[in-house]
């Protein structure tokens, strides 16, 4: 069951196709889930998408595909204006259209994605969470490693050079320019050695009754060099992830996806494709695309599973929420509990406990004040260190704070009378080589230096510098 459909983006009308099961009756009172699919590089929702949306429907899904703006049926100009940040506000749009619908649940919504629209789903899924489940297949997740592996210095050098008179032209005239997808060969184009895309634009060309457009604004493939719609793809997670790859694609190198799939966290899949980048809408890849997205959807989007889709999950036990727990503990149902603290929040959460001195404090606002030599105190002193007031306490506090104060403190217990444990400094006798006291009589310092530590320290002289 199809029918054709118009949503707003952005004040422009988006075409659309809306499928819907066979045998689905507007009378039951059921909702179905529902996923939006859009094809990727300029290409139209006519190329090889309805065969997807009718596999999904025969499984119980509501399918939305449609033309991104400025593109196929949809509304928008200049015509063939690619740009990644409007085509992913697009995706936004047909979620929102598909939640007003009555036959929809408006919990249960994918996304599928193809090659450019492929990237647009990581990046739309890592940030909108009413999306419930992701396939990317064969996604473009790096515009500008694509361009480095796909292009040689002096390619990319040359359309650099084409980019920049096209932006002068731009400036003064407001024009337009345009580049083929492909050409004859010797003509440049986006696919300059790329047959299998030849072929499959060719096709494309039939395939929407002439309302696909070979060509690309300059303007978007400059976009192109920095969409980079996997930064985020850790963020993705707790929503189900399925990436579907290419062993054989030449013109996304599978090795940058499967970096960006390694940073995904779960749940997450992988499913590879036995052929290349622009895979036919029939035959052994097309059974096992179809078949792979399908079984994620069914997964994730239906009924039974939907409760464990919202979930965040650790090390592949889901977590409950809070109001999930308590309804569960008022019921006195059993709960299963996972503390999943890192060690550091265990650090947090103990802040009330005990303080144990350690040997070196942690900064300089930690000092070590002794009253007695049975007690020590920690005590934090919001300020600034002292300013140094000796070359010898420079020479100290450059160390350390904390070995700056110990030493104070010991050389004071060093130069106490014994006749008055209570005295802080016998200034009278400066004996000791860290006294607080002004120095006095250098030779009596240093016959005291030599019996208690068997010799003198020797310190290299400081050489005043010669005035000519």
């Amino acid at each position: 069951m199809q029918q054709k459909i118009v949503f707003k983006s952005k004040g422009l009308n988006c075409s659309g196709l809306f499928y819907l099961p066979n045998n689905y009756s507007a009378t039951d009172d059921v909702k179905l889930p529902a996923i939006a699919m859009a094809h990727g590089m300029g290409t139209t929702k006519e190329v090889g998408l309805p065969q997807f949306a009718e596999r999904f429907a025969d499984a119980g899904f509501a399918v939305l595909i449609f033309d991104f703006r400025n593109l196929g049926e949809s509304e928008g100009t200049p015509r063939g204006q690619i740009f990644a940040e409007d085509q992913q506000e697009d995706y936004r749009n047909a979620i929102t259209w598909l939640q007003l619908q009555p036959q929809i649940d408006p919990e249960r919504i994918g996304v599928w994605g193809f090659s450019f629209s492929g990237g647009h789903v990581l990046q739309v899924a890592a940030f909108d969470r009413r999306i419930k489940c992701v396939v990317a297949q064969v996604p473009v997740v790096s515009g500008f490693l694509v361009a480095q592996r796909s292009n040689t210095p002096s390619d990319l050098y040359g359309v650099g050079m084409m980019l920049s008179q096209d932006r002068i032209r731009r400036y003064e005239t407001n024009e337009v320019n345009y580049l083929p997808f492909v050409a004859p060969t010797g003509q440049p184009c986006f696919f300059p050695s790329s047959e299998e895309a030849r072929e499959f634009f060719e096709a494309a060309q039939v395939a929407s009754e002439g309302r696909f457009e070979n060509r690309i604004t300059f303007e978007s493939l400059e976009r192109l060099s920095y969409f980079e719609p996997a930064v985020r793809i850790d963020a993705i997670s707790p929503t189900p992830l399925r990436m579907i790859l290419a062993k054989k694609d030449f013109l996304v190198p599978t090795d940058i996806a499967l970096a960006a799939y390694a940073r995904a966290h779960r749940p997450k899949s992988l499913v590879f494709l036995e052929g290349g980048h622009l895979g036919k809408s029939e035959g052994e890849d097309f059974e096992t695309a179809s078949t792979a997205a399908r079984d994620w959807f069914i997964q994730w989007l239906k009924p039974c599973n939907v409760e464990a889709a919202h979930r965040p999950v650790v090390d592949g036990i889901p977590q409950i929420s809070v109001q999930e727990l308590k309804r569960k503990l008022d019921a006195k149902e059993d709960v299963f509990v996972l503390d999943v603290r890192e060690p550091h929040e265990h650090k947090i959460a103990n802040l009330g406990a005990p303080v144990t001195l350690s040997a070196r404090p942690p900064s300089w606002q930690t000092r070590r004040t002794a009253r007695s030599s049975s007690t020590a105190k920690l005590a934090y002193a919001a300020r600034r260190p002292r300013r140094p007031s000796s070359r010898l306490d420079s020479r100290m506090f450059r160390t350390s704070p904390a070995a700056f104060w110990l030493g104070r403190k010991r050389s004071i217990r060093r130069c106490q009378s014994p006749d008055d444990n209570q005295r802080r400094c016998n200034k009278s006798a400066p004996s000791g080589p860290f006294c607080c006291a002004p120095a006095g009589n250098q030779r009596t310092q240093a016959s005291t230096i030599r019996s208690r530590f068997g010799r003198v320290p020797s310190r290299p002289a400081r050489q005043r510098p010669k005035l000519e």
